[in-house]
């Protein structure tokens, strides 16, 4: 689950910041849904309540005051990674020292 987290989340994340510059409030939603969820999952609460943030926003049409949430979520988001990551590091050398 965190290897598709790490995976997908940047994708979602340069998929909102296309559509933020495209003003393209759907793309914005639907990305920010997706990551929302996904944050959820691996207990990533402030990244998760951003991007439903965001997704409110987008829903409403209000992308002209976005960006400085979306400027959080890239650094929640920089934050969760560098957790998540180590958190998998770490399961790795576990698994590891188990099969011997």
């Amino acid at each position: 689950m965190v290897g598709s987290f790490l995976k997908s989340a940047p994708q979602l994340i340069a998929a909102m910041r296309d559509s933020l510059a495209d003003a393209d409030a759907a793309g914005v939603r639907q990305a920010a849904h997706t990551l929302k969820s996904s944050s959820a999952a691996l207990g990533c609460m402030t990244l998760s309540e951003l991007c439903r943030h965001i997704e409110t926003m987008a829903s409403e049409g209000r992308l002209d005051i976005a960006m400085p949430i979306f400027q959080q979520i890239e650094s929640h988001y920089a934050e969760a990674e560098a957790f998540l990551a180590a958190l998998r590091h770490g399961e790795e050398e576990a698994a590891c020292r188990a099969a011997g």
